[in-house]
């Protein structure tokens, strides 16, 4: 009921035969009305008084704080509990140092604290572009087409035009729930919601769900929060990736200065890489990890920096004081480069043990079979085979398929016998060597 509007007719009077008198006393708060308080007397009973009518007044005056602060309280908690989701959202975003995992990080906070059954997240990038998604069930192609088509009908026309001039590539974003049941389109609710940062250009984000949210305006509230939250977090990768791309440049001019100091090994470390490179993607390792070899090839010799040039390029084989009390450190030269930056620190154990043997006779730490890190078995394998099929000043090319031999004979003792098959598969698909019969190899392994 508001003021000046007439009396429902259920509430009249006459429709209320068995009440004698009653009593109504609007709840304010501030001068608003949040409610109305209603008292009513059978008949034969003694009317209400005036009096009652004042004691009324200052108990619905009362009644009307108490509900007012208890609104308040509920509306403290809430912003309380938004503010903390978004401090924990900011702080775990503190660890994503990767583009995906920061966006995957978006996907899981509001998978879990929100209504929403459909979320995606459009990447603009110079050469093609990405429509990252996640479903809280099965999604149609069609409809991810179509989320995506969505997504990018929020950009202003020029904007919209500009994107649409390159590819983009739809990618499943998966999170640690499993699916459930398919969600189907159109969509009850949805929002977008822009990401702009000047360093990597522009991005837009997508929440959607198959009903309607009861507190819509505080869901939209607390999701740009958490946008803006990515996007800072989005930018601080950038600045990361720009850091570690320098750092990776100034290695791989220390690698060249190596190879430069070594006449007889230029680009020695380059070949390792791609050798190491191609053996970890046939032993199915993952892209992570494979990463992580490529680097470790490329700086795996960083330690002959500290080498002295007489004995890189000594021309004939090295005496046994010039091996052991020099030429070994090199290793640890090289991993100790690496070890205090930290996005090269999973570098150091494959740069320091990639002179190890499988049967324990290598250096520095004379380690054996899975003591050693794959990434620095798969090394030895790869720098032993372009080392036997380069020059060196006390010997030509051993050649490719000798090399491959050898590096057979070995397979048990010096090197990991699963890194040679890889390495051998890789060799014949190059036609570097035939495969070598099963009645060729040691049994035992």
């Amino acid at each position: 009921i508001t003021p000046g509007s007439p009396l429902p007719e259920s509430l009249a009077p006459a429709h209320r035969k068995d009440v004698g008198s009653a009593l109504s006393a609007p709840l304010k708060v501030e001068n608003e009305v949040i409610g109305v308080i209603n008292l009513n007397r059978e008949h034969g009973r003694e009317p209400f008084t005036t009096v009652d009518l004042n004691t009324l007044d200052v108990f619905s005056s009362q009644a009307g704080i108490a509900i007012a602060n208890a609104k308040l309280y509920s509306s403290l908690n809430q912003k309380v509990s938004e503010l903390s989701l978004i401090s924990r959202y900011s702080e775990e975003l503190m660890a994503r140092v990767d583009q995906t995992d920061v966006i995957r990080c978006l996907f899981e906070t509001v998978r879990q604290h929100f209504p929403i059954d459909v979320i995606g997240f459009l990447l603009v990038k110079k050469r093609f572009h990405e429509f990252l998604y996640w479903s809280r069930g099965m999604l149609a192609e069609a409809d991810v087409d179509e989320l995506c088509k969505e997504t990018i009908a929020a950009y202003n026309k020029a904007t919209r035009a500009r994107i649409q001039r390159k590819r983009v590539t739809p990618r499943l974003l998966a999170t640690s729930r499993p699916p459930g049941g398919p969600v189907g389109l159109p969509l009850a609710f949805s929002r977008t919601v822009p990401v702009l940062w000047e360093e990597l250009g522009l991005g837009m984000s997508f929440f959607g769900a198959t009903r309607e949210p009861d507190d819509r305006e505080e869901v939209v509230s607390l999701l740009m929060s958490l946008v803006n939250q990515t996007r800072i977090a989005l930018t601080n990768t950038k600045l990361y990736d720009d850091v570690k791309e320098n750092y990776i440049r100034t290695i791989k001019a220390l690698a060249i200065a190596v190879d430069a100091k070594d006449t007889y090994t230029h680009g020695h470390s380059e070949n390792v890489m791609n050798i190491a490179e191609s053996i970890a993607k046939e032993m199915q390792v993952s892209e992570k990890v494979i990463g992580v070899i490529r680097d470790a090839g490329l700086l795996h010799d960083i330690g002959k920096i500290g080498i002295p040039g007489y004995i890189l390029n000594k021309p004939g084989p090295l005496t046994y004081e010039e091996f052991n009390g020099v030429m070994k450190n090199h290793a640890a030269l090289g991993a100790n480069i690496v070890k205090d930056v930290p996005f090269l620190r999973e570098l150091y154990f494959l740069i320091l043990f990639h002179h190890e043997h499988f049967d324990g006779s290598g250096y520095p730490e004379g380690r054996t079979g899975d003591d050693i890190p794959l990434g620095a078995r798969i090394l030895h394998v790869a720098d032993a085979f372009e080392a036997m099929t380069s020059n060196r000043p006390y010997r030509n090319s051993l050649g490719r398929t000798e090399a491959c031999k050898r590096l057979m004979s070995e397979r048990g003792r010096q090197f990991d016998p699963r890194v040679v098959d890889a390495f051998i598969r890789v060799a014949t698909a190059k036609g570097w060597v035939h495969e070598p019969s099963r009645a060729a190899r040691d049994p035992s392994q």
